[in-house]
């Protein structure tokens, strides 16, 4: 598999990633950071995998170990971590999500950016724009680690809970 197509199979299968990781986490905010670690992952090791395997197999194994790597640092009980894992191909219909469900989170995600003051939407914008790494934000806005980190939490929270009210709001309409 060439480069390229290696990486148009990781675009072909980040929503349905993002859709599976979601549903074990049930927080977006860490599911986008998981699938964010987990793309990453595999383009490390894009060497290891086998073309004869399923793609999306392979990159929700590197998910699950992820996720699991990520509840062994929180103590979240490993019974129910490896439920999670027995059982990750029958919790997961990527089907069910349709494409105009997608489409309303976006419109709704950039309603409530937009809403966002300056210095948080700034934020944001280095980071899942620009792609810049909390500590280079801090160097950049001659802010501590820490702030950023609180601060990147206190904001996708914030949009979390934006993005949730608008879709219910809709929902009721329907």
């Amino acid at each position: 598999m060439t480069e390229q197509e290696f990486n148009e199979a990781l675009s072909l299968n980040r929503r349905p990633l993002l859709a599976y990781v979601y549903s074990c986490c049930q927080n977006l905010s860490l599911a986008e950071d998981i699938v964010q670690e987990t793309l990453m992952t595999a383009h490390r090791k894009r060497e290891s995998y086998e073309e004869q395997a399923s793609f999306r197999g392979w990159l929700f194994a590197i998910a699950r170990f992820v996720w699991l790597r990520h509840c062994e640092k929180k103590g979240i009980h490993a019974r129910a971590m490896q439920y999670l894992h027995d059982h990750a191909e029958t919790l997961f219909t990527p089907e069910l999500y349709e494409e105009e469900d997608w489409k309303a989170e976006k419109r709704a995600l950039q309603d409530c950016v937009s809403k966002l003051n300056a210095e948080d939407r700034s934020l944001i914008d280095s980071h899942f724009v620009t792609g810049q790494k909390y500590a280079q934000i801090a160097k950049q806005l001659n802010r501590s680690l820490s702030w950023v980190k609180v601060r990147m939490y206190r904001v996708r929270e914030l949009l979390r809970r934006c993005v949730q009210t608008q879709i219910s709001a809709k929902e009721k309409l329907a």
